[in-house]
């Protein structure tokens, strides 16, 4: 899209010194001449018509965005109302930007993205963009976009440019095809540092918001942010609902301290409902986010303490990310001894330049109790070491084992099938593609007993599996057969 609108910002200029007559005799001239401009190695922009290019109100026909896989992005048209003459003062003045059908049914595929060397920074436009009114009748959203099929409209206006310009949104998006609403509004005024902030998003169950956030169950959401007030002295309040087990309200405020701002922490929340059936009990009930954190006007982001409290357990987090975007960063739980909980003891730290740094993950639990049953204890470890620490082009070695003892699930078929106590141990290395190199994967449990060694990638798995089940009698209660005996794979 930034390539689009650069291109379009590149050819705009021709419509002060070109004359008009003779274009629609040019039209597919002048549309082969965008698409080739709006076109690169990775994507092939085609668009069919131009009518009015040289006008004040061009309209542009079937876009279509393909990659080697075919087109994944076709727009039925697009109508431009807007002032050429505002190019002079190095602005793009849309009055109304009408864009009709849009399918998008994938993504597209991206050329190998290149590491910032430096903090974080809000992108920069070629010339401050302002849209008094935008309006897309229809946009379908294939599946694998954000894991559901979806049709959404949208209106709204933006104001888009050098943040020390000032930056204006508003935007209203609507499900189409079912129930479903966001509203944002988002304004900034750089002499003052005023900044308004609201967004507010509703929609019932198994709603689109729920999907993608892939919250369990896809409750209901209910979602308000809304903030006002210069960056020194900023105040935002939220109030997130989804479902009865799931939920978060409170204060955030960020104020100005030295050379940089403190963003103060102080929110109540639900957590059990994101949580697995044997941890849920942890952060059951109501728990609160406390503390601050250092945003400092080199980029770096520290904290003291950050704490997230229920009445079983603690987790605090230290440390952060210095300026060099080197990460020194602390998280620790431990649990409050209770009738559901004896111990709870996890130890992660995340150490090295972005964005590769080293990570190691200790976790000892003992005595944990849930609807689904008991746990004795489990031990587990898990360590990433990237080969280079900071370079994404490099491999990371990845070794982790666990240890379970003492389970008894409430389910007499699954306790079966699962038994008391179990290992589990790999070793792998996670190339910059995603491909997992497997060199050794164990389980070693009551019924069952694994190998498995090769690759596993987004789309595949190749390697070799040896599986054992020393008894299938024990997958009685589960299949509902009389089985006995033992099992073998290779495969």
């Amino acid at each position: 899209m930034r390539r689009v609108l650069l291109g379009a910002v590149a050819l705009a200029p021709l419509a002060l010194v070109c004359d008009a007559r003779g274009a629609d005799d040019d039209k597919g001239v002048l549309a082969s001449f965008i698409s080739n401009a709006l076109s690169s190695k990775d994507t092939q922009v085609s668009i069919g018509a131009v009518d009015g290019a040289l006008s004040s109100d061009a309209v542009i026909r079937d876009i279509v965005l393909s990659d080697r896989d075919g087109p994944w992005l076709k727009i039925d048209h697009a109508r431009l109302v807007w002032r050429r003459l505002a190019l002079l003062s190095r602005r793009l003045e849309i009055d109304d930007l009408d864009i009709g059908h849009i399918v998008w049914s994938r993504m597209g595929r991206k050329a190998a993205a290149t590491t910032p060397s430096g903090p974080m920074q809000w992108p920069q436009l070629p010339l401050k963009a302002v849209v008094k009114a935008f309006h897309v009748e229809s946009l379908d959203l294939g599946a694998p976009i954000l894991g559901e099929a979806a049709k959404l409209g949208f209106t709204g206006k933006a104001t888009l440019g050098n943040p020390a310009e000032g930056l204006d949104l508003t935007l209203a998006a609507r499900r189409l095809d079912a129930p479903g609403q966001i509203d944002v509004k988002l304004a900034f005024a750089p002499k003052t540092t005023q900044l308004a902030l609201a967004l507010d998003a509703e929609e019932p169950q198994g709603g689109l918001l729920a999907t993608v956030a892939h919250l369990p169950g896809a409750p209901p959401v209910d979602f308000r942010l809304a903030g006002a007030g210069p960056l020194d002295a900023f105040h935002a309040k939220l109030a997130f609902t989804a479902g009865p087990d799931i939920g978060a309200r409170g204060g955030v405020d960020l104020t100005r301290a030295g050379a940089g701002r403190d963003l103060r922490l102080d929110l109540s929340s639900r957590l059990s409902g994101l949580l697995p059936p044997l941890a849920a009990p942890v952060f059951a009930g109501e728990t609160k986010l406390t503390g601050a954190v250092r945003l400092g006007d080199d980029g770096a982001a520290t904290t003291q303490g950050v704490t997230l409290e229920s009445a079983a357990a603690a987790l605090d987090i230290t440390g952060g990310l210095d300026a060099a975007r080197v990460a020194d960063l602390t998280v620790h739980a431990h649990a409050h001894p209770g009738p559901n909980l004896g111990k709870l003891d996890l130890l992660a730290t995340v150490k090295g330049p972005l964005p590769r740094p080293a990570a190691q993950v200790t976790l000892d639990v003992e005595k944990l109790k849930s609807s689904t049953g008991t746990l004795g204890r489990l031990t587990a470890h898990f360590a990433a070491t990237p080969a280079k620490p900071g370079d994404a082009n490099q491999p990371v070695a990845l070794t982790g084992d666990a240890t379970m003892a003492d389970l008894a699930l409430a389910d007499p078929a699954q306790a079966a099938l699962v038994g008391h106590t179990g290992k589990l141990a790999f070793q792998a290395s996670a190339t910059p593609d995603g491909t997992l190199d497997i060199a050794a994967l164990s389980l070693d449990a009551e019924m069952l007993s694994a190998r498995f060694a090769g690759k596993a990638a987004q789309a595949s798995v190749s390697g070799r599996l040896d599986a054992e089940a020393a008894d299938l009698g024990r997958l009685a209660a589960l299949t509902g057969l009389k089985l006995k005996g033992a099992m073998h794979v290779a495969a």
